[in-house]
């Protein structure tokens, strides 16, 4: 099935009088009036300024407007393209992110020659992509986006760059075996995009702690924290944590998501600020726009840029009550640390409290390993710390820290911890141990951190742009161009390395990747040969291709 997405020219007079034009507000207060070329449901080509060049691969918010009276809010939009014309104006594509373009209230304005629906269009992997399909209202049939997502998702498997759905077998480790197999018939792999940072997933004694768990429990946990979901497990893991850190009190929920979803939609309320960094993980984008819903005012600064966050708090914090300043430790995409130290001194000259996600950076950095807080010298100026099982033990679970008065309040008013089932007793069993292990066993994080290193001054000579004093796991490797990407992906595989390549929409189209994570089970003959493949990958793709931060 092939239907094309049918762009519509705008037929009316583009006078000053008359006509279509776009309003586009950006991020950083600039706006633009551009005078509409054409249009299609998802879609705008505009001409206007020669300065929107300087917001290509940026979002903005977006209004069409009819004859100088008429708006229509189209919501956030993508600048997908932007080129220089002549007269000093350039041309732009715009792309919606959360609407479509209401074409039936604009069909005067529009070349309509044909009796062909609006709505049709080419489901092609690399025209379309998953962002096309988020708001999708092209039907009356609700389900219609489904069927028609899947179509586009077979074309996509067909290419053989589809390497999303990999299935592991029955292995464990940093050596899995796979449900494909590479070309010379081995289905084993060495895993480079892993969680498990510390290589305690598999470890005899977490495994032993679970079973003797699951033995003495069951299955499940059988109910919610404030029912019967709750165990003595449950009990001195938090209080373990609450001592690691040097907090008053925890709270386990039963994800890393459920955490910042739950944290944030329970603490931030109407005349609430919330100052959050532009790079934040979607699990805290989502419990912001929870917290939105019951009136907290939130307000994104440029990534890890004190002087923006300095700025926004002096032109926002006199309106509001409370507020609280959001990023993580370590940036899930880039790896980077949060600027910690100069965050805690801003939160005090504007009377604001502090929410750090320490997902990544639990287990990986600071000198005990207790992340970015600890790294900058500001852990017990922290006033919530949340977390995730999922890297510090490669298992599953979250975790808040803090006053004992504000982890009081979130266990009665958090509906995710109310309303979701406990961990199960084995789960928090293995966890406990995993963390035991890492703060007993001060081995692993210098292995992890001595691994970090080793990576880093390899991918340095193959002359991939990352910080000679990078520190995080994640180690990400920017290629740019999608198809580059696929094709080094095939050679990444077919020679034994597991690692996924990220595409659009998750990152800006010009920045794809591939984000490699590296373990303390890793040793240098791993780590040699991981560089060595990512070597023969980047030398045969194209010589155009060219690596960038």
């Amino acid at each position: 099935m092939k239907r094309r997405l049918r762009r519509f020219r705008v037929t009316s007079n583009t006078s000053s009088n008359s006509g279509l034009t776009i309003k586009v507000e950006f991020n950083d207060g600039h706006i633009e009036e551009a005078v509409v070329r054409q249009l299609s449901i998802q879609s705008v080509n505009a001409i206007c300024s020669a300065k929107t060049q300087n917001y290509l691969d940026t979002a903005a918010r977006a209004k069409i407007i009819v004859n100088k009276e008429e708006l229509y809010d189209v919501g956030r939009v993508f600048v997908l393209k932007a080129q220089p014309t002549d007269n000093n104006q350039a041309e732009i594509i715009l792309r919606t992110l959360n609407q479509n373009i209401p074409l039936e209230k604009l069909m005067k304005f529009l070349d309509n020659s044909s009796n062909n629906s609006p709505y049709e269009f080419e489901l092609n992997h690399g025209k379309f992509t998953l962002l096309n399909f988020y708001n999708y209202n092209g039907s009356d049939d609700i389900l219609e986006k489904t069927d028609l997502f899947h179509t586009m998702q077979k074309s996509w498997k067909k290419k053989h760059v589809y390497q999303f759905e990999r299935f592991r077998k029955d292995s464990q480790g940093k050596r899995v075996r796979l449900d494909q197999c590479r070309s010379n018939g081995n289905d084993e792999y060495l895993v480079f995009g892993s969680n498990d940072y510390l290589g305690l997933a598999n470890h005899p004694k977490v495994i032993q702690k679970a079973k003797q768990a699951l033995d003495m429990y069951g299955f499940g946990s059988t109910g919610s924290p404030l029912t019967t979901g709750q165990s003595s497990e449950h009990i001195e893991l938090q209080n373990l944590l609450t001592e690691i850190f040097h907090k008053e009190s925890c709270l386990l929920f039963n994800s890393g998501y459920a955490t910042n979803v739950g944290m944030l939609s329970a603490i931030c309320k109407k005349n609430d600020l919330i100052l959050y960094d532009s790079q934040c993980h979607a699990s805290i984008l989502d419990g912001l726009k929870m917290a939105a819903e019951g009136g907290a005012h939130c307000v994104p600064f440029r990534h890890n840029d004190m002087d923006d966050l300095d700025q926004k708090l002096k032109k926002e914090r006199k309106n509001y009550s409370g507020c609280l300043i959001v990023t993580e430790g370590i940036f899930s995409m880039d790896g980077d640390i949060a600027d910690m130290r100069n965050i805690v001194q801003l939160a005090k000259k504007h009377y604001a409290r502090t929410y750090l996600d320490v997902a990544h950076d639990f287990g990986v950095i600071g000198d005990r390993g207790l992340g970015a807080a600890e790294f900058h010298g500001v852990l017990d100026e922290i006033d919530i710390i949340m977390g995730t099982f999922s890297k510090i033990a490669g298992g599953i679970g979250g975790f808040c820290l803090g006053e004992a008065s504000t982890i009081e309040y979130i266990r009665y008013m958090s509906r995710a911890y109310m309303f979701s089932v406990a961990l199960p007793p084995s789960t928090v069993a293995a966890v406990k141990e995993s963390v035991k292990i890492f703060w007993q066993e001060r081995e692993h994080l210098l292995k992890l951190k001595e691994n970090i290193k080793y990576f880093v001054e390899g991918l340095i000579r193959l002359g991939v742009q990352i910080n000679y004093d990078h520190k995080s796991s994640i180690c990400p490797v920017i290629v740019g161009d999608e198809d580059k990407l696929n094709e080094m992906t095939k050679i990444l595989f077919d020679n034994g390395i597991y690692v996924t390549p990220i595409v659009f929409p998750a990152v800006k189209r010009n920045e794809c990747r591939f984000r490699f994570t590296v373990s303390a089970q890793h040793d240098k003959t791993d780590l040699d040969h991981a560089l060595l493949v990512l070597k023969l990958a980047m030398n045969h793709t194209s010589p155009a291709l060219k690596l960038i931060s």
